[in-house]
């Protein structure tokens, strides 16, 4: 019961923490946008932003699911992290493949990569410096004994 309840618990602050960065990706392509125009007569519609919303929030629980891949102690970090990158970038590619119409072009994969690789940094940036400091923990508490 206890996993689950941490399970849900951690799902919902990644979905939160997705939340989040979506909406600062919102906001930097709103701003983007623009195109010079007045920011206080350009709209974004409500269904836009909600959709942007939910879609954050489900990609900061697949990026949570997705580091399971670190729990696997018999793969180096290194192996980890490669296999973690193209399990989260596959996901995102087809996200994005079903937001844009499953219209490819030569274009919309190096946008979706570009945008891909700075999420990914930005997200797993945090994480890094989550264990850094659970590991900076646990040596201080070592070097108490």
């Amino acid at each position: 019961m206890k996993n689950i309840k941490d399970l849900l618990y951690n799902g919902l602050i990644s979905g939160l923490i997705g939340i989040g960065i979506g909406t600062i990706w919102i906001a930097m392509n709103f701003l983007f946008s623009l195109n010079g125009q007045n920011p206080a007569t350009a709209k974004i519609y409500l269904t836009t932003f909600l959709f942007w919303t939910i879609i954050s929030f489900l990609i900061g629980i697949f990026f949570y699911l997705a580091s399971w891949i670190f729990n696997s102690e018999k793969w180096s970090l290194k192996k980890q992290i490669f296999i973690n990158f193209f399990v989260c970038f596959i996901a995102w590619f087809l996200l994005n493949l079903l937001i844009d119409n499953f219209s490819i072009s030569l274009k919309m994969v190096i946008r979706v990569t570009v945008d891909f690789i700075i999420m990914y940094a930005i997200a797993y940036s945090g994480y890094f410096l989550h264990l850094w400091n659970t590991v900076r923990r646990i040596n201080a508490k070592l070097k108490e004994k």
